[in-house]
């Protein structure tokens, strides 16, 4: 690792603990059972209101061959340009991938 991964872990460890408590207070408050973009909507007010530069739906793309190619791939949220959020929405506890786990 590189000195300057080494002195930013802390700010992103700090990041990413607002970013977790951000979405259990969404989660808290609404519950399950919505949307995807009902989630994503409300942990973006969230996080910008603790003061957090949050963007949504920011465009990945790919590099191959000296050759930037969009594919249309969008990272859910970036927050602080070092927090990469991907939001997922299970239809019932248990399920992930249209798998069920063996434990449900």
């Amino acid at each position: 690792m590189t000195d300057s991964v080494l002195q930013d872990a802390p700010r992103v460890n700090r990041v990413s603990g607002m970013v977790v408590s951000s979405a259990m207070r969404v989660h808290t408050a609404l519950g399950p059972g919505l949307l995807e973009t009902a989630y994503k909507a409300c942990l973006l007010h969230e996080l910008r209101k603790q003061g957090l530069k949050a963007d949504n739906q920011v465009q990945l793309p790919v590099s191959y061959d000296e050759v930037t190619i969009d594919l249309g791939y969008r990272m859910d949220l970036v927050v602080e340009n070092r927090v990469v959020v991907e939001l997922k929405c299970l239809r019932k506890s248990g399920q992930f991938n249209g798998h069920s786990s063996p434990h449900t």
